[in-house]
């Protein structure tokens, strides 16, 4: 019985042990709670999505009239009339080659064409008298017939002669390189004295026309272009702010690259310093499929995402805190009770001082993915009316739960590469 008596005391004594424990314990953690610190944070502000966007597309000069040209005959090259970098006209003679031997050839096809015709001559007479001789009976049929084939013969010849004099001919003015435009070397690839052959390049050369720019568009820009669209160009090597005018004025039918069109760009003036093979931006205003008030832009640090998908956090501002670390200001309410002997002037907080806040959390959809941004727009449309701006948090998503106090320690608009 004594046993039973003792053994009921321990067990009432571990309970009420335990009970203080617990309730210290609970204690300790609702303080805990109480006491907890908001979340430092950084924000920044949400932006609707333009409706028209600038992209930047590197391309490079080149010459919109450029060509290699080279001799149409073989030949020892006997001069050159033309340096590198040097202009001319059109017309102008750039290079030339020996004439000897095709001078030669003219001469050659001159007299075997002076010979076929003195033969067509004699065949066209002997042909006359056959004729007027069959007429009278005088000659035979076979006869007749020989010299009228004879006649055909020499006629043929005479033909054969002429065109190959012809060809002599050409032959030799294609010793003589000539200038299809005006427009300046831009490279040499032959010297005086060197042996080439048709359609080895010897020199080429660019037209005066103004410059284009060579460059590829990505697919998903391909329909927000047209032909004939003002964009701007940008020379880095020349300026890093200096943009010129200029038109697109071709855009490939089909993909290359990367599933890039190919596109081209021409200056709508002659700019001093330009050169083709240097380096060009191209900045294009391509509109946007975003222009409603639901889309907005975010960079990739200011979303993340659960099993529910992809969510963002607003920030929710509440009423200031002030302590005695805030500065007093006077306003004109405050300025008339100071008249008045009454102590009463308004307090601001203060530049440093952190602003009370708490997180809002949102789920969103993402439209589209840029290079450092995405467009985005809200499963449920926030309530405006409870954020007092529209800023939201933009690093450490994955450290916050929603309605968890926090700690603005950024205010001021950042701006991020769109």
């Amino acid at each position: 019985m004594r046993f039973t008596q003792i053994a009921t005391l321990v067990v009432t004594a571990i309970f009420m042990l335990s009970a203080c424990s617990g309730s210290e314990k609970n204690m300790q953690q609702s303080s805990t709670t109480k006491n907890e610190l908001p979340k430092k944070v950084w924000t920044t502000k949400l932006l609707p999505a333009s409706d028209v966007v600038k992209r930047h597309l590197t391309g490079t000069l080149q010459a919109a009239d450029a060509v290699s040209i080279s001799f149409e005959v073989t030949g020892v090259i006997s001069a050159m009339y033309v340096d590198l970098g040097q202009s001319f006209n059109k017309g102008d003679v750039l290079a030339e080659l020996d004439k000897a031997v095709y001078m030669l050839a003219v001469q050659q096809n001159k007299s075997v064409l002076g010979e076929a015709s003195a033969a067509l001559v004699d065949a066209r007479q002997t042909f006359e008298r056959n004729k007027t001789l069959r007429r009278q009976g005088l000659v035979s049929q076979a006869a007749f017939d020989n010299a009228l084939a004879n006649f055909d013969i020499a006629k043929q010849r005479t033909e054969v002669a002429e065109s190959s004099l012809a060809i002599a001919t050409e032959n030799l003015s294609d010793t003589i390189l000539v200038a299809p435009y005006s427009g300046r070397v831009s490279a040499r690839f032959a010297e005086p004295s060197q042996q080439v052959s048709p359609g080895t390049a010897v020199i080429s050369i660019q037209g005066n026309a103004n410059l284009e720019v060579n460059a590829a568009i990505p697919e998903g820009w391909i329909s927000k272009v047209s032909l004939f669209d003002q964009v701007s160009v940008l020379v880095p090597s020349l300026s890093a702010s200096t943009t010129y005018p200029a038109t697109l004025t071709e855009i490939g039918a089909q993909a290359s690259i990367a599933n890039a069109f190919p596109i081209t760009i021409t200056l709508n003036d002659n700019h001093t310093g330009f050169y083709p093979g240097m380096s060009a931006e191209i900045i294009l205003s391509v509109s946007s499929l975003f222009a409603t008030d639901e889309y907005y832009e975010v960079p990739f640090s200011a979303f993340t995402t659960n099993k529910s998908g992809p969510y963002l956090y607003f920030v929710a501002i509440e009423s200031p805190k002030l302590t005695d670390k805030d500065t007093p200001i006077y306003t004109k309410s405050a300025n008339h009770n100071l008249r008045n002997n009454k102590d009463t002037p308004v307090y601001a907080k203060g530049v440093n001082n952190e602003l009370n806040a708490i997180a809002k959390k949102y789920y969103i959809e993402i439209v589209e993915l840029k290079a450092e941004t995405a467009i985005i727009k809200f499963k449920q449309q926030p309530d405006i009316a409870l954020l007092t701006e529209l800023r939201i948090v933009k690093t450490g998503l994955d450290f916050l739960r929603p309605e968890q106090a926090i700690s603005v320690v950024e205010t001021s608009t950042q701006i991020y590469n769109q």
